[in-house]
């Protein structure tokens, strides 16, 4: 079974939707969607797990002493490897609407928060009156989420996802800051990527690469550096991992006017998975 998906929204459509009591917001959480079938088959527990697009995929032995306590049923939900937790979503099939299914998936977890799963299993955070929508929007702000998620609260489950609209939107909080931005040395290098760097009190701090291929009124960013040569540039990034790397970073417009020393370590924010309580 496939996935429901979310299509992006603006920030104009994020405000409908916050203030909207039609709509439910839940935290957009970032790991790797996986759809949990777990069945009672003549005494002896089936397991099966599937990735968003439907396929098979073999989970990770401690997810499954997860799967196997839980009660029968179709789950969705984001697992977490590296932090080894499955944020459920919802029950699919447990009620025809949205709130219903996560209100579901809330009783399961509830149902277990002292047991066996405690540190294993939890439920995203959902909003649903505008008063606590307007305040996890905040809260998720502060805590250098990913982004939100809204679902109409009548929605039925719709796997797949539509061109455009549809009853699940997506808006993912991106960042902006000053970097280095290098292109690398070797004169045949083809990857028309740029290699972005920070200093930290006074040492450079090699924070990813980013795309180069586009650019301004002067041409390609990549083509406007020589191999070797450096500039400034903003960026805008989704958060920065624990090892120190941008996520999905863009090149958002050279900095003329910028000197190296201004690219600060401090100025970037972790978040995504890595900030997930």
């Amino acid at each position: 079974m496939k996935a429901w998906l979310p299509t992006d929204c603006t920030l104009d459509e994020v405000d409908a939707m916050v203030h909207s009591p039609d709509w439910m917001l839940q935290e957009k959480v970032d790991g790797m969607r996986l759809i949990v079938m777990r069945q009672n088959s003549q005494d002896d527990t089936l397991v099966r797990t599937f990735n968003r697009h439907g396929e098979p995929y073999r989970a990770p032995d401690w997810a499954r002493v997860i799967f196997e306590k839980l009660p029968d049923g179709l789950y969705d939900g984001e697992l977490l490897i590296r932090t080894r937790r499955y944020i459920l979503f919802e029950i699919i099939g447990s009620s025809p609407s949205a709130l219903g299914r996560w209100q579901a998936a809330l009783a399961v977890v509830q149902a277990n928060i002292w047991g066996w799963g405690h540190d294993l299993l939890s439920i995203v955070r959902c909003a649903v009156t505008v008063k606590d929508k307007e305040a996890t929007e905040q809260a998720l702000h502060k805590w250098n989420a990913e982004g939100m998620i809204f679902k109409r609260i009548d929605a039925p489950y719709t796997p797949g996802r539509p061109i455009t609209g549809g009853t699940m939107r997506r808006f993912k909080f991106r960042k902006t800051a000053d970097v280095i931005l290098q292109r690398r040395p070797d004169p045949t290098d083809t990857t028309r990527s740029l290699e972005m760097w920070v200093f930290e009190q006074g040492q450079p701090v090699h924070v990813g690469t980013v795309n180069a291929n586009r650019g301004d009124d002067r041409g390609h960013y990549y083509d406007q550096l020589a191999p070797g040569e450096i500039t400034v540039g903003e960026v805008s990034y989704l958060y920065m991992t624990d090892t120190s790397k941008l996520v999905q970073s863009t090149i958002v417009r050279l900095r003329d006017d910028k000197n190296p020393e201004d690219c600060l370590f401090c100025q970037l924010e972790t978040g995504g998975r890595f900030a997930y309580q």
